[in-house]
């Protein structure tokens, strides 16, 4: 095992994808813009409503950083994704928000003292530096003027947050969730599902996590009598094992994928909102799951087999004992 150790000393393995939870540069990520304190007027662009920020459009100078930026991040460690953004902001500290907006990072645990709930923190539930809980709907730090759903979209959020509280705990058997809705406009709302697990001293596995962040945009159209539910999910896995066997392994990466299903619209209940999200989010998810199962894992038992002795340290030992006996008798 030290021999193996000072020959492989430490392995690293990093996939990355086409679409690896990096945002391409755009005038605003739209969904999740309605969290920050910089104005909330939407203006309607092609399918999608833009929150047009009081800040000044990127000029053509910031859009080739921030592209510099991304490529940048794409080719280094992903389990580094957080200490990397940090240092970027720190670079350019005038487009730290539009950074933070473009990266994809694992998600926060915050406690909501007013309930005794864990929730998670995002782009999605931040206004300025509090972060809003979707069991309380109150802010953390405290802010008296929150921006916050109305009345509708906060019995569908309480009713969301309850159906995936239970579908974590029949896929993930432990774990934290946070679904949060806000309104696009008069007719049309969007809402984001966030999960997180994470694992320690478990079968090998020093520790690990999965981050799944699942954004949906929900568009009417009445006249055709349709919906249409467009979501796109982004998993990001990190993975640390020390075992006496394979030695220090660390997995990591993230990827993105979507899809889009437009159903005949028969009512405008909680109920049938609950049940297409809920479906939806439950079918991309087990994609994902094979893929990380199929991809991740499978290629990395394929690089160890290859690059590593599947033995111990004695019976390799033995083994050489026995290759060269072998060799002198031939001799």
């Amino acid at each position: 095992d030290v021999y193996r150790r000072q020959v492989y000393p430490r392995l690293y393995l990093f996939f990355f994808q086409a679409e690896d939870g990096i945002r391409d540069a755009q005038e605003s990520r739209g969904l999740g813009d309605v969290y920050k304190r910089q104005g909330i007027n939407a203006e309607y662009m092609g399918e999608q409503y833009l929150f047009i920020k009081r800040q000044p459009a990127i000029n053509i100078m910031d859009r080739e950083k921030i592209h510099a930026c991304l490529n940048l991040v794409r080719r280094l460690p992903p389990s580094k994704v957080v200490q990397n953004t940090t240092a970027l902001q720190n670079l350019l500290p005038e487009q730290v928000d539009e950074i933070s907006q473009r990266i994809d990072q694992p998600l926060e645990v915050e406690h909501d003292t007013a309930t005794g709930l864990d929730f998670l923190k995002s782009e999605y539930n931040r206004d300025g530096d509090s972060y809003r809980s979707p069991w309380s709907n109150k802010y953390h730090p405290e802010l008296a003027d929150g921006i916050t759903p109305s009345k509708e979209l906060r019995e569908l959020e309480k009713k969301s947050n309850a159906a995936f509280r239970e579908y974590v705990k029949l896929y993930y058997d432990t774990g934290i969730s946070s679904v949060y809705f806000w309104e696009k406009d008069e007719e049309n709302f969007a809402c984001c599902v966030l999960i997180k697990k994470t694992i320690q001293g478990q079968k090998g596995v020093q520790e690990g996590s999965w981050d799944a962040i699942n954004i949906l945009d929900v568009t009417k159209d009445k006249n055709n009598n349709k919906i249409t539910y467009k979501v796109t999910t982004t998993v990001i896995v990190d993975i640390n094992i020390n075992h006496s066997e394979a030695g220090t392994v660390n997995v990591a990466g993230n990827f993105t994928r979507q899809n889009q299903e437009t159903f005949d619209f028969l009512n405008d209940s909680e109920e049938f909102h609950i049940e297409k999200i809920g479906k939806m989010v439950e079918e991309m998810e087990t994609q994902m799951r094979s893929r990380i199962e199929g991809i991740y894992v499978g290629k990395t038992k394929e690089i160890i087999y290859k690059s590593r002795q599947p033995t111990g340290q004695k019976e390799y030992d033995e083994k050489q004992r026995s290759v060269n006996t072998d060799l002198k008798g031939n001799s």
